[in-house]
């Protein structure tokens, strides 16, 4: 999965959702994914979520986004392979950030 990563990050939007679909990924419909990598064991994706440009989201065991939330850009968000990594409905990570998600992390609806 690590390699796929790396390929699907400078893919069109639709084309690296239905890749991830493929996968196992659950995700929901009018999503965008910018050339970002994503890397997770379980992901579930949910309506109208937008991940931005130069995004790093790396090894997690579980990544949920729920609908309507927002990863903005140039963000580094890591689970350390045994991590968890929720964003609640609406909510938002916006520019340059950095998070260890080791111990989980769940931001909650707005």
């Amino acid at each position: 999965m690590k390699i796929l990563s790396f390929i699907l990050m400078f893919m069109p939007s639709r084309i690296k959702i239905n890749l991830f679909r493929l996968f196992g990924a659950k995700i929901g419909s009018n999503c965008y994914i910018g050339f970002s990598i994503i890397n997770a064991e379980q992901l579930e994706v949910g309506d109208f979520v937008y991940i931005g440009h130069c995004n790093i989201l790396w090894r997690f065991k579980y990544l949920k986004l729920e609908s309507g939330s927002r990863v903005g850009f140039l963000n580094w968000i890591t689970g350390a392979g045994i991590g968890k990594f929720i964003l609640g409905r609406n909510s938002s990570i916006s520019l340059g950030h950095y998070m260890d998600a080791s111990a989980d992390i769940t931001i909650g609806n707005n």
